[in-house]
């Protein structure tokens, strides 16, 4: 993780990282769920388009 933030900080294209959790996501630790077509998912042009 740390190599794709210094990448993206010095201006490497393109950064982006896998995380991946191997124990569930309390619901109170959770802020939104982004889904096609919704303005929030939007926000994040390298998602997969929802045309």
């Amino acid at each position: 993780m740390i190599h794709t933030l210094v990448g993206q900080a010095i201006g490497y294209e393109p950064a982006n990282a896998d995380v991946l959790y191997r124990n569930a996501i309390p619901s109170q630790h959770i802020e939104s769920i982004a889904f096609p077509r919704d303005p929030l998912y939007d926000r994040f042009p390298g998602l997969p388009s929802h045309d």
